[in-house]
């Protein structure tokens, strides 16, 4: 790939922090889900592409907490189902402690900018832009 165009679909490393990107990641899923022009499409791919392993070391990380501050809970079978709830409200405050600690984690990724004329056409309702204003400019 050319890597003039890589760089300016990647974007600049920026940092944000990590509530956002899990906080947008299922508006991201509905913008991908659109019709855009191609380049924008290519940018949010990318940008996807990029910030896919840091969700999934958020996602382990947090099911290590619910597993260790967490009590699972059992199916009509008695056996557990890979639910917990948090019956402790010690444990439940130390759980929401540590993951609040770790949501405010910054990290830097590659940003594309992205803006919203850039989505072209599309109509999308406004509480999936809302959660993206970090990411899409004016």
């Amino acid at each position: 790939m050319n890597k003039t165009i890589k760089k300016m679909a990647e974007g600049e490393n920026k940092k944000v922090v990590l509530k956002d990107v899990v906080n947008g990641l299922s508006s991201l899923n509905v913008l991908v889900e659109q019709k855009l022009p191609v380049f924008s499409s290519f940018k949010l791919s990318l940008f996807l592409k990029n910030v896919s392993p840091i969700i999934e070391s958020y996602n382990k990380e947090r099911d290590k907490l619910v597993v260790e501050y967490g009590t699972p809970t059992k199916g009509e079978d008695g056996k557990e189902n890979g639910n917990y709830t948090f019956p402790d409200a010690e444990k439940a405050k130390e759980f929401t402690e540590k993951i609040n600690s770790l949501l405010e984690v910054e990290i830097e990724i590659g940003i594309p900018e992205i803006k919203v004329a850039d989505l072209g056409s599309i109509s999308i309702e406004p509480k999936y832009l809302t959660p993206l204003t970090w990411l899409l400019k004016e």
